[in-house]
């Protein structure tokens, strides 16, 4: 409806912001291997360009310019529309409340990792580079957060945390604090799609006896 309707250059810059997202992403996966298309974030300009030709599909139907047709067809696209409407609305508040969501691949066992840390007394938390935004407003106030690089306080609960299949961070750590060993590892992975799995590490440390 959108080609037969619309002027040329509005049709084709839908059809190309879907096409041409959707084939950047996929062509490589399909030659070379990957999991670019199952990326959401990847996909945005595409859902755009969907939901532009499904609005206009919908502004359509329900327009006053199309020839006269039995009334309950315009009913029906109206009781369409208040649906999707009703459904975005609902979903928006479903997801609102929610800790992760569907595509937070890297973000679902987060609170996991909270719950552990947040009930230590003094907890100290290490981690390489900026701490995740996701994770840190999860923490409560009382968590220091550091690199590896830095000398671990003696008297805290030490936890090193990875979001990735790699230890380097533990082994960054317990080089710069010989006196500290792991006596506790903390591991959680799923898949979240056919293509995509998750893992987070978290390790408790304790100095040498």
């Amino acid at each position: 409806m959108l080609c037969c309707y619309t002027p040329r250059q509005t049709w084709s810059f839908v059809l190309l912001l879907i096409g041409v997202t959707a084939l950047a992403l996929v062509i490589p996966d399909l030659a070379w291997g990957g999991r670019r298309s199952s990326v959401a974030r990847y996909l945005i300009p595409a859902f755009v360009g969907v939901q532009l030709a499904i609005a206009y599909c919908l502004s359509w139907q329900m327009s006053h310019r199309l020839p006269v047709r039995p009334g309950w067809q315009r009913k029906a696209w109206q009781l369409t529309v208040v649906t999707l409407y009703s459904v975005g609305i609902l979903s928006c508040s479903v997801s609102a409340q929610a800790t992760t969501w569907w595509n937070k691949y890297n973000s679902i066992y987060l609170v996991n990792v909270a719950a552990v840390v947040n009930q230590a007394e003094k907890p100290t938390l290490v981690t390489a580079g900026y701490p995740p935004i996701d994770l840190a407003y999860q923490l409560d106030p009382t968590v220091t957060m550091q690199s590896p690089s830095q000398a671990i306080l003696p008297d805290s609960s030490v936890y090193v945390f990875s979001r990735s299949y790699s230890d380097k961070v533990l082994r960054e750590t317990l080089a710069q604090n010989p006196a500290y060993q792991v006596v506790k590892t903390y591991e959680w992975r799923g898949k979240v799609e056919p293509a995509y799995e998750t893992k987070v590490m978290l390790w408790q440390l304790a100095p040498s006896a």
